[in-house]
């Protein structure tokens, strides 16, 4: 139901209901740990009251006059309006189809290890199974932290931002799994004392296991920073597809071309290639529509064109500005010129000043990202950098400037964002 809840933009009471489970169980496995010889009693009874105090908390949110989602009486409730409900449903909370797909697809890989490998299989997906929890847990926690900025950025138009978020963490991504993936297929000795493995047999397929899906878990990574992002800009059907195919479709097919021909190996096997497949189709249905773009970022990230310049000016280096400005985007020139006539080097002069006085406001920042994007009808400036919070309209010294009184009178809109300890400011400039 938090789902549900979450889509509703009523993340708070889905995030409270979440630590009222966890933080209760907790306690309650304390609490009954000594009541009980059984101890798998105690931690059952233990899940099921923290889960029900929780489901009994979340359930307010169907009480809400504002809520999308709410109780109705059974003379309402037909069978157009349940259609109705499981399409929105749908439309608005792609993931849960990856969640529900993913606790089928377990009891289906439990199964295949039992049958094709024993006990010693059902300890190598559990091993498996911790590990990718672990990474699922970071990189989950990251996309649902990037979602709402790509949401904004994107409805902004500010689609600049939008690729320099997503490329943050891609990079991100790739570091988390490579230094985890990568540690436990070079020392897999931790994971042995970790499950406390001794015996050699269950060492080699343990290992072997970890070796191949390693490889896949960078694939089932990107795919979901791709669905989430997709989300994120309103792409709910892209999302929902890529969900069903990792958690659905290809695990199905490697089962049963796989476990044939390799037996239990086959498992995973057909894992690694579900977790990538999602990403490679993605990839090849975008470049199918790659000539309706200029750039392939564009293309991949479906971000509507438009005429951008991109550059990092680093301190002490300002004629550098004017330099790539004229030399490199002469379009970039044209196009300001013609949107905004005679005021252009009001705007491209108003943009040095900036720069110059943001260095000089904040001693301790080397270098600044800049972006100008040139739409039908307005232009962005975009500044990214550390250190504090800064707006060019606020600042006495620099509005003593002519361009930037200028730039002040005509119609503007400031806005500032931070993340990842970086802030985000733009300014959006209309032709009158």
């Amino acid at each position: 139901m938090s789902y549900f809840v979450k889509a509703d933009g009523q993340a708070k009471t889905a995030l409270y209901a979440v630590l009222i489970a966890n933080i209760l169980n907790l306690i309650l496995d304390f609490l009954l740990f000594n009541l009980f010889e059984q101890k798998i009693v105690a931690m059952a009874l233990a899940l099921v009251i923290g889960y029900l105090i929780s489901a009994i908390y979340i359930s307010k949110y169907l009480f809400n006059k504002d809520a999308t989602f709410h109780l109705s009486s059974k003379n309402k409730i037909t069978l157009k309006n349940l259609y109705k409900f499981r399409i929105k449903a749908l439309k608005q909370t792609p993931d849960l189809i990856g969640r529900v797909l993913i606790v089928i697809k377990t009891s289906v890989i439990i199964y295949l290890c039992a049958t094709f490998l024993g006990g010693t299989g059902l300890l190598a997906f559990l091993v498996y199974d911790n590990i990718e929890t672990i990474i699922y847990l970071f990189v989950s926690g990251m996309n649902k932290t990037i979602s709402p900025f790509l949401t904004l950025f994107y409805n902004e138009q500010d689609y600049p931002s939008v690729e320099y978020i997503t490329k943050l963490a891609t990079k991100h991504i790739l570091i988390l799994i490579i230094t985890i993936g990568g540690t436990f297929m070079i020392f897999p000795e931790i994971l042995y004392t970790l499950f406390n493995i001794t015996t050699y047999s269950e060492q080699q397929i343990i290992s072997m296991t970890i070796r191949i899906t390693s490889i896949g878990l960078i694939g089932r990574c990107i795919s979901m920073l791709i669905a989430d992002y997709a989300q994120a800009i309103s792409s709910s059907r892209i999302s929902a597809i890529i969900n069903f195919l990792r958690e659905g479709v290809f695990p199905l097919i490697f089962f049963i071309i796989l476990i044939p021909m390799f037996k239990g190996v086959g498992i995973w096997f057909a894992l690694t290639l579900a977790d990538t497949m999602p990403l490679l189709a993605y990839l090849v249905i975008r470049l199918t529509k790659i000539k309706k773009y200029t750039t392939l970022k564009n293309c991949i990230l479906m971000i509507p064109e438009s005429l951008s310049f991109n550059w990092t000016s680093i301190r002490g280096n300002f004629e550098e500005m004017d330099k790539n400005m004229e030399d490199s985007n002469k379009e970039i020139i044209r196009s300001i010129k013609g949107l905004f006539e005679d005021d252009y080097l009001i705007i491209t002069g108003a943009l040095e000043d900036i720069a110059k006085n943001l260095f000089n406001t904040t001693k301790t920042i080397k270098e600044i990202d800049i972006s100008v994007i040139v739409y039908d009808g307005y232009i962005i400036f975009r500044f990214i950098y550390d250190g504090k919070k800064y707006d060019p309209f606020k600042n006495k010294i620099l509005l003593k400037q002519r361009k930037i009184t200028n730039l002040n009178k005509m119609k503007h809109y400031f806005d500032y964002y931070r993340m990842f300890d970086m802030n985000f400011s733009y300014i959006k400039v209309f032709k009158d």
